[in-house]
């Protein structure tokens, strides 16, 4: 998925013949692409993002939209995920141990989004 402005007509027709669309551009997008997919991951990278970084202009949209994935952060705390849940529906976190050696049980956090119904 692309993260600059242009490529949203296009996104939404696709997003037409599937039951669940999933977007991941893996950063910040412009809040046209707010829409196109059911839910979109804005955040793909090593860590956690922060609180500030979900919350920012994402808050004024149902938390629905917004999904993160993330690798090599061994310490996913209870707390972390609770907080998060207040601004996104998926969280994902890939544990790395190397950068050749992760763990193929990833934590998939699933906070009741719902496909949407035809």
């Amino acid at each position: 998925m692309s993260n600059v402005s242009g490529y949203e007509n296009y996104y939404r027709t696709l997003s037409k013949y599937a039951t669940y669309t999933l977007g991941n551009p893996g950063t910040d997008i412009p809040t046209t692409y707010v829409g196109t997919f059911d839910t979109i991951l804005i955040y793909e990278s090593q860590g956690l993002p922060d609180f500030s970084y979900l919350g920012g202009w994402h808050s004024y949209y149902e938390r629905n939209n917004w999904g993160v994935t993330s690798y090599s952060h061994l310490h996913l705390s209870q707390r972390y995920v609770l907080n998060a849940k207040q601004y996104v529906g998926y969280l994902y976190n890939k544990q790395c141990f190397t950068k050749s050696l992760c763990c193929f049980a990833p934590v998939l956090w699933y906070f009741g989004v719902r496909p949407r119904s035809e």
